[in-house]
């Protein structure tokens, strides 16, 4: 007669209770190294976020300082024109005062005297204006990729795409501005130009909301 082993339960028992353990062991240790990998993303997508909004912000500062000139400059000189704006009618005191106050806008070529002190200048007038670098690149990289974008807070999302949405449109109407350029509409130039100034006072706001919502985006 054959005599079969007698069957430990208790250890069987306690081998498949500790391969379970071993198992959820394992699953939670990856769910938490993904978590932990997905929030250190989340955190580096804050941080390249914000530095792409303080370049944008800085880039736009300088080129609408620099825009805003234009029509400034354009409005002056509106008051010397004389038939169009390839001449100016001025004193010399009025040419060197606005000379000075918008250098290099009207290029002089020569003059003729006329009465009471005054002289037709001839030239041209000269635009030239920034089309500032502003970057989406981070924005859309984190829009794209669920894992990153899932751990904004509503408050950040909503600040942010408030300020790339109005970044698109200075940028739409700037474009509208060169091409008014290259054909030389430059009554079209200084408006969409006076729009665009506009926008960029309307973004610098915008941007720093986006820039205050980063500081606690919820990660």
């Amino acid at each position: 007669m054959v005599k079969l082993p007698k069957v430990s339960w208790s250890k069987v028992i306690g081998e498949v209770v500790l391969i379970f353990v071993a198992i959820n062991l394992s699953i939670w240790f990856n769910n938490w190294n993904q978590n932990r990998q997905t929030r250190s993303s989340q955190q580096e997508a804050m941080v390249i976020l914000q530095q792409e909004v303080t370049a944008n912000l800085e880039e736009l500062r300088i080129a609408d300082s620099l825009n805003q000139r234009l029509p400034q400059a354009w409005q002056t000189y509106r008051g010397f024109f004389h038939e169009d704006s390839d001449q100016v009618i001025a004193t010399p005191n009025q040419k060197a005062t606005l000379e000075a106050t918008y250098p290099g806008f009207f290029r002089y070529k020569d003059s003729v005297a006329l009465k009471e002190g005054r002289y037709l200048y001839r030239g041209g007038t000269h635009f030239e204006f920034e089309l500032p670098p502003l970057s989406d690149v981070a924005w859309g990289t984190a829009l794209r990729i669920p894992q990153i974008s899932q751990g904004f807070s509503f408050e950040c999302l909503l600040a942010l795409e408030s300020a790339y949405s109005l970044q698109d449109k200075l940028l739409k109407q700037l474009d509208l501005a060169v091409v008014s350029l290259q054909t030389n509409d430059f009554e079209s130039l200084i408006i969409q130009l006076d729009v665009a100034g506009q926008f960029a006072r309307q973004l610098e706001a915008r941007y720093r909301e986006a820039l205050t919502a980063l500081e606690t985006c919820g990660f």
